[in-house]
């Protein structure tokens, strides 16, 4: 298993460094999105609200690639005709998916800090980067997107063209982070709005991990387990439906 994982872990490295471009190009891109906004936030609201700013577009950033990730890969998969070949590694294709996510993880983190470093120089808004707090909380926040991701991309299996989701999860992912948990409780059992919040605080107020309120620490976890293990429940009824329907290798 740990084979598995480190294979997956090499593959991702793999893949940044010989389509290096690609990444420069992802980069590039989401750093001018942030721009636009940023020079539009500073022309209509000003100075006060640029701290949220870049911190909302890192956590929003972030929640692209594990929204989207599993569903793009299956999909590319098929394409190539492999997909069944992964469905026959004797450790199940749930946990080759698992790698996936975490290599996926660790270099979306990697590739999202970069960002983070180019809005803090744009904006001349140097946040705190306590690691030892953003990291935790980064984590279980993000958490909550991969497993609409598993939702996702068991969907994928099934109907193969699903990347008109893409564009209308991004909005949602959007309004999610911007929802007002401090005024409605129920807000803060959706993903993405408390776990922002609570890393705004670190990186905007310096509060330690510790120092937050422990009952908000506990919602987030729980959600965030909660919809991973319902995306990964989700995406085992549709990977055992697409067996049965034969469409492994179709697209």
């Amino acid at each position: 298993m740990l084979n598995l994982f480190w294979a997956m872990i090499k593959r991702e490295y793999y893949d940044t460094r010989f389509y290096f471009f690609n990444t420069l190009s992802y980069i590039f891109t989401l750093y001018m999105i942030f721009l636009f906004v940023f020079l539009g936030a500073k022309s209509f609201l000003g100075n006060k609200t640029i701290e949220g700013i870049v911190v909302g577009f890192w956590i929003w950033g972030s929640t692209l690639d594990a929204y989207s990730l599993l569903s793009q890969s299956l999909l590319s998969e098929a394409r190539l005709g492999t997909l069944e070949q992964l469905f026959m590694i004797p450790y199940g294709f749930k946990w080759v998916s698992a790698a996936m996510i975490v290599a996926n993880f660790i270099y979306s983190f990697l590739i999202q800090s970069i960002i983070l470093i180019l809005m803090m120089i744009t904006t001349g808004k140097f946040l705190h980067l306590d690691v030892v707090s953003i990291i935790p909380l980064w984590i279980i926040t993000i958490i909550a997107i991969y497993g609409l991701g598993f939702m996702l991309g068991g969907l994928a299996l099934i109907y193969k063209r699903i990347s008109s989701s893409y564009q209308i999860m991004q909005l949602a992912f959007a309004f999610l982070i911007a929802a007002p948990v401090e005024k409605h409780l129920y807000l803060k059992f959706l993903p993405l709005g408390l776990g922002y919040r609570m890393i705004q605080k670190v990186m905007h107020d310096g509060i330690k991990l510790w120092q937050l309120p422990g009952t908000d620490l506990l919602i987030l976890s729980f959600t965030s387990f909660l919809y991973l293990f319902i995306g990964f429940a989700v995406f085992s009824y549709f990977e055992k439906k697409a067996r049965n329907m034969g469409v492994l290798s179709h697209y």
